[in-house]
């Protein structure tokens, strides 16, 4: 993996650059832990720390 952290290309089949994807999902984790999925679809912020989720496919840590 590369871990260049000014690399922005964004691989085929995703939305956002890993580097983000995962900032992102760090930045979420309590809200993402806190609030329900269909709660979090209703925020800017919320939004982002699902598709950063999603971006990187944490199954483990996905909460209905």
């Amino acid at each position: 993996m590369d871990w260049d952290w000014n690399k922005t290309e964004i691989p085929k089949g995703h939305t956002m650059p890993f580097m983000q994807a995962l900032s992102t999902s760090i930045e979420g984790l309590v809200t993402r832990a806190v609030f329900p999925r269909w709660y979090l679809s209703r925020t800017k912020r919320g939004r982002e720390a699902l598709r950063g989720y999603e971006e990187l496919e944490v199954g483990c840590l996905r909460l209905q």
